[in-house]
């Protein structure tokens, strides 16, 4: 979600989560009848979790736009991330902080969640802030 992730991750991060039992990829890919010309590349990557507790969660997820809307990528994704948590017995499936109404649509229930923040320094939080009166 760009409006949550604002950063590039690592390459030594996915490497990482790659060597755990924990951590599992599905890739996602258009099926040879969709009629596009290449279909060996991924449409979607999930990147899940799943805890000694026997919770899934993707956490994760990696689209190509250029196929979201005439596939409905994003609902996809969340589809078979609930059938694969379902597949593996999983107690609950965590889906994350945003799109709370494609997620509705498959049964998600939405708590409310409200995050702190605390800076050692606020300069640049001050500045943005001043930037901001000036615009207004």
């Amino acid at each position: 979600n760009f409006d949550i992730n604002t950063f590039d991750y690592p390459t030594k991060f996915f490497e990482s989560i790659s060597t755990s039992g924990n951590w599992e990829f599905v890739i996602l890919k258009l099926n040879e009848s969709s009629g596009e010309a290449n279909t060996k590349d991924p449409v979607a990557v999930i990147f899940s979790y799943k805890n000694a507790s026997n919770i899934y969660t993707p956490v994760f997820l990696g689209m190509n736009y250029e196929h979201l809307d005439k596939y409905n990528t994003y609902r996809q994704v969340l589809f078979q991330s609930i059938k694969r948590a379902k597949a593996l017995g999983s107690s609950k499936v965590l889906l994350g902080l945003s799109a709370t109404i494609e997620k509705k649509k498959f049964g998600a229930r939405i708590i409310p969640k409200v995050a702190y923040v605390q800076a050692k320094d606020n300069f640049n939080m001050e500045f943005i802030e001043t930037m901001a009166v000036k615009a207004s």
